[in-house]
This record gives C-alpha cells, structure tokens and sequence, in this order.
C-alpha cells in the first residue's frame, strides 16, 4: 500500500508538472486570481445625507426636510460608511471626492429618478473627480452637456475621472447603474487603480471633441483603463484587478472599452459594446497583458469587434478571448497583432469572411468550441 501510494503521488506530479508545461493549467490558475469584491450597499450603518438643488449649506442634510444644497458640501461633511442621497433635479456642479472610505465602509453616492449631474458652466472640465479610495457611485445620471446649445464649449470633457498615483493607487471604487452620455473625451477613466468594478452603466456619446466636432484625432472611449505608456512620464501604470461587466456602451466615437499598456487582470464580461467609430482599433481593445474577455456581444463596429495587441511585443499578450458574439465589425471579428495569446475558444462570428485581420491561421480555434 506504502508503495501504491508513493507510486499515485508521482503520477499525480507527472500529470501537474505535464499540464503546467502544456499551458492547459492557465485558465484554471486565472479564476483563482480574477478579482473578488463584497456586494454593494447602498447603506453602510453611517450617516445619510440628503442633497437637493433646492435645499441650504447651512442646513444638516441628515433628513430629506432639510437638505443640503450641494453635493460638494455633502462630500466635505461625508465619513466612511456614510451615504449621500441625490433628491431629484438638476445639479450644476463638478464634484471632488474629499477622504478615503474604509473596507467595509465606503463613502456612497447615489441618485434618485429625477436627479441630473450636468457640472458647471466651465467647459471641458471633469464632472466627478475620484481621488480616494473605497468610493461608491450608484444611480446616477450624468450628462456632459451643460448647457442648451449644441457647440464644443457646451460640453464637459470626462464625466467620471479616476486617478490615484503611483504612489497611491486607489482600491475599492464602485461605479454601478449609471447613465453617462456627452463627453469631449472619455465618458469615464480610471487610472492608477485596483480592486473595483464597473458594472451595469449605460454610457454613450463619447469623443465628441474628435468624432464630432473634427479635431483629428481618436479619442473618446466609453470605459478608458490605465495610461498610454508615452504619458506616465516614466511611472508606469499598473491599474489591476478591475471588473468591467454588465454595462451597455455604444460610445459613437472610440473604443467602448480601451486597456492600456501596463493594465493587468482586467476582466471585460457580459457587455454590449457597439457604434465604435475608431476603424483602426475594436470595440473592445486590449493592449495589456493577462486580461479577460467573455461573454460579450460586440457588434456594429468600425473597426474590429475585439482587439488585442499593445505597441510593443511585450503588450497585449497572454489574453483570454472566450465566448463572444461578434457581428458586423467592418475590419473584422477578431484583430491579433501580439503573440502568444491564452485561451481562445467558444467565440462566434456572423462575418464568416472576415473573422481576422491579419489573417493568420493559428488562431482558427478561437470559433471552435473550449471543450475540444
């Protein structure tokens, strides 16, 4: 029996030293790694505070009869685990947040049917402005269009701004069940950054500045991750770990997800993603390494529905394309310009003509079922 099971061991370490040298562990290795976070709470056991347009600063704002006026001064009131309450109607202001939340006890803001986020009457600035960590936004209705009138000075430039540094990145950031529509730029970035999610958004109309009002270059992403490697002044960044699901974008400018250089363990699920106007990229770009891309429905593009490849050959590698559906991307389903990829599989392409660009004949098995 000693020697049985000497002898079931050794196999046992054959067979994992085998599936490791074969790459066929990866997939299972990745899940244990994919990021993790708690559900969502709107209500922490903090303080509510309640914001209305038509309410007073020098109101408390700890019941709905007297609310504050500003949701600027709500954040400067607002400690971990407290709740911010949007009442309806419009508000014209660009927010900051103030102080980190805590594990557990995040600063929440979140919005009511009727409550609208336009900023104020400066042009091309940032709407909400997240420099802390462990923040919540949920429910809210962004519009980057602050006034009536239809030309470039109109128009705010990002609606939601991200960005810790790097020598703080920022954890535990939840953007949830938010309309976000008009931007210059980015409908929404996120920088410098760990540990969070962005899910169940509906986001359009980004870029105008380029795809609208003719500046001549591609910017205007629905969901922008990381930084271009040429603009981290030599401090790359290493955003990581980051949830993009369940989100519907259909940006009219660039890609509806874009993932720089640098980024890592991002998980792109359950999207739809169309009207990308950028015919050189996808709808959904990836330029990092070991990211995921599942469950997607990316149709309608300019470009490629899905892209993979960073400028250099070290990025955009290593990524999982498993089970989208591509239809109707002008390039192609699938554009690969890095080599070597992870899993591809499970993928299905109504453009039977145009299912790569490049053609290349090693990724055949990405419209081929994972269990062959």
């Amino acid at each position: 029996m000693e020697c049985a099971g000497k002898a079931l061991k050794l196999l046992s370490l054959s067979v994992a030293l085998l599936i490791t040298a074969t790459g066929c562990s990866t997939a299972a290795q990745r899940v244990q790694t994919e990021p993790t976070l708690p559900p969502v709470k709107i209500y922490n056991g903090g303080r509510v505070f309640f914001v209305s347009p038509e309410g007073d600063d020098d109101n408390t704002g700890l019941s709905s009869k007297y609310p504050l006026k500003h949701i600027q001064s709500a954040l400067e009131l607002a400690q971990p685990g407290d709740t911010i309450v949007l009442m309806p109607g419009t508000y014209r202001e660009n927010i900051k947040t103030v102080r980190d939340g805590l594990p557990g006890k995040p600063i929440t803001v979140v919005g009511t049917p009727g409550s609208l986020i336009v900023g104020n009457d400066k042009p091309k600035g940032r709407i909400i402005d997240v420099r802390n960590s462990y923040i919540q936004l949920l429910h809210l209705n962004i519009n980057g269009q602050f006034a009536d009138c239809t030309e470039e000075n109109c128009y705010h430039d990002k609606l939601i701004y991200i960005h810790g540094s790097p020598e703080k990145m920022l954890s535990g950031i939840r953007v949830e069940a938010v309309n976000l529509k008009n931007a210059l730029g980015e409908c929404l970035r996120i920088k410098y950054s760990e540990n969070s999610e962005i899910a169940w958004n509906s986001i359009s109309h980004c870029g105008l500045r380029d795809f609208v009002f003719g500046r001549g270059k591609q910017n205007g992403e629905g969901i922008y991750v990381g930084t271009a490697p040429e603009q981290t002044h030599g401090h790359p960044d290493h955003t990581k770990n980051i949830l993009i699901r369940y989100n519907t974008i259909a940006t009219y400018g660039a890609e509806c997800v874009d993932v720089k250089e640098g980024a890592t363990k991002i998980v792109i699920e359950n999207n739809v993603c169309l009207k990308s106007m950028q015919k050189t990229s996808g709808g959904i770009s990836v330029r990092g390494n070991r990211e995921v891309i599942r469950y997607n429905i990316v149709f309608d593009n300019k470009g490629a529905g899905i892209r993979l490849g960073g400028d250099t050959k070290e990025f955009g590698i290593e990524n999982e394309v498993t089970y989208n559906f591509l239809d109707n991307n002008l390039k192609a389903a699938l554009k690969i310009m890095r080599t070597p990829q992870d899993k591809m599989c499970s993928n299905r392409s109504t453009d039977t003509e145009k299912l790569y660009y490049p053609k290349e004949k090693r990724f055949m098995g990405a419209f081929e079922p994972c269990n062959r």
